[in-house]
């Protein structure tokens, strides 16, 4: 497993994935994500301002995630502990994928790259991912 920032290459795969994923939610009834969001080109800016993380198991990317400090409207009304705060945006896992652990570790990843992205550095939590995980790469 590695986990990277996937390229423009990687688009047409990873708009896949978003695709399967609508599909396996609205079959759930869930409806969050509808044919108009999120679209390509949302995919397309997290992947220029490399704000994407793809999880790769087996050369294949099997889900993405995106980190940044865009925060939706409603979220300014809330009062923060800190002002450079970091958003989780988009989090997919093919559906065949899904329930192994996956998105856990790119949950775990994120809250490290978001410690390291804010100033709030905490090796610990560096030291761990290390132990555990030697396929991080950026």
């Amino acid at each position: 497993m590695m986990i990277h920032r996937p390229t423009i290459q990687d688009l047409d795969l990873i708009n896949e994935i978003f695709l399967e994923c609508k599909q396996d939610l609205d079959y759930q009834g869930i409806f969050q994500w509808d044919h108009v969001y999120p679209h390509k080109d949302v995919i397309v800016k997290d992947i220029i301002n490399q704000n994407m993380h793809a999880l790769t198991k087996d050369g294949e990317i099997v889900g993405v995630i995106t980190l940044d400090t865009n925060e939706e409207e409603e979220y300014r009304e809330i009062y923060w502990a800190y002002d450079d705060c970091m958003v989780i945006h988009r989090l997919v896992i093919r559906p065949s994928h899904q329930g192994k652990g996956f998105a856990y570790r790119l949950m775990q990843y994120m809250t490290c790259v978001t410690k390291v992205r804010t100033n709030r550095f905490d090796w610990t939590c560096i030291a761990e991912i290390s132990e555990q995980w030697s396929f991080i790469r950026n």
